[in-house]
């Protein structure tokens, strides 16, 4: 998918890794495909977004990851308690992971919330220099 981005596609939002965990693939293989996808879509001018994982206590070096390679590729991480919050809210799902309507109006709300001060905060940076 990160082929489809084009040059003129500024914010980049991300919700990945929860058919990763679900499948069992390994920290390992997560990181080297974040890595992989991060440096290809991290740009000069274009804010990158990324929902953290919920995450059981044997599944933490996926958060660990994501956390460092966030950093290293300076995107923005929405914490994980958002994503918990949408799919444990009331009809929001399908089965359990899958958003119904009601989830999907929760995650937009959810998402324009998250969005709003990183865009303010990279337009005030843009501004000063």
């Amino acid at each position: 998918m990160a082929q489809k981005v084009k040059a003129e596609d500024h914010i980049i939002l991300i919700e990945l890794g929860g058919n990763d965990l679900l499948a069992g693939i390994s920290s390992t293989a997560f990181a080297y495909n974040l890595e992989a996808l991060l440096s290809q879509i991290s740009k000069p001018g274009r804010i990158v977004v990324m929902f953290e994982l919920p995450l059981l206590p044997h599944q933490l070096a996926f958060g660990r990851i994501q956390r460092r390679l966030a950093e290293k590729y300076n995107v923005s991480l929405i914490p994980k308690r958002f994503l918990t919050n949408v799919l444990g809210g009331p009809n929001a799902t399908l089965d359990g992971l899958h958003l119904s309507d009601i989830g999907a109006h929760h995650m937009a709300a959810v998402v324009v919330q998250a969005l709003a001060p990183v865009i303010k905060t990279n337009l005030a940076t843009k501004r000063s220099d």
